[in-house]
């Protein structure tokens, strides 16, 4: 099961061989997830039920595609809907779970995400923004899921959150 974004919340709760956080929040405390937002990352507007969403296609390509093309980012733009505030459920991590950071994520630090896997050593990377599922290839994003998974399943790693905050 791959989790994107703030599916990273909802995957420890489905039952799944093999749970894969691409590009996604882990679910830790609230104050760790707060901890993990990129210095400047915004641009993002609050309607009156408190949702956020992207105010037009610009700041979106300029924000959240920085790695896409502007027909990527223009197709992109219209699927995005208003995120209510999620809050998450910790977790353990366990064996079957591996972390896919994205090296050009303008949302999210992608250090912020090695630095929670105790004996994982670095996670699976990625050359691409949050936006993998648009940026990459779904082939690429398929190899690189596969590759880590099966770094995984032969280390037999048993991954948990450690202390991400200060």
């Amino acid at each position: 099961m791959i989790g994107h974004s703030l599916a990273g919340f909802t995957l420890p709760h489905i039952e799944a061989g093999l749970r894969v956080y691409l590009a996604a929040l882990t679910p830790l405390e609230r104050r760790e997830i707060n901890a993990a937002f990129a210095e400047g990352f915004g641009g993002v507007v609050h309607d009156t039920d408190g949702r956020t969403y992207w105010p037009d296609a610009d700041t979106a390509a300029a924000r959240m595609y920085p790695d896409c093309s502007r027909a990527q980012s223009d197709w992109a733009f219209p699927q995005l809907r208003r995120q209510a505030r999620l809050e998450p459920i910790p977790a353990p991590f366990g064996p079957g779970y591996v972390v896919i950071a994205t090296l050009q994520d303008a949302a999210v630090d992608p250090d912020w995400r090695s630095l929670g896997y105790a004996g994982a050593g670095s996670p699976g990377r990625a050359s691409s923004s949050v936006s993998a599922m648009v940026s990459l290839w779904p082939a690429s994003v398929a190899r690189a899921t596969s590759s880590a998974a099966s770094e995984a399943r032969a280390r037999s790693m048993s991954w948990r959150p450690t202390g991400l905050s200060p």
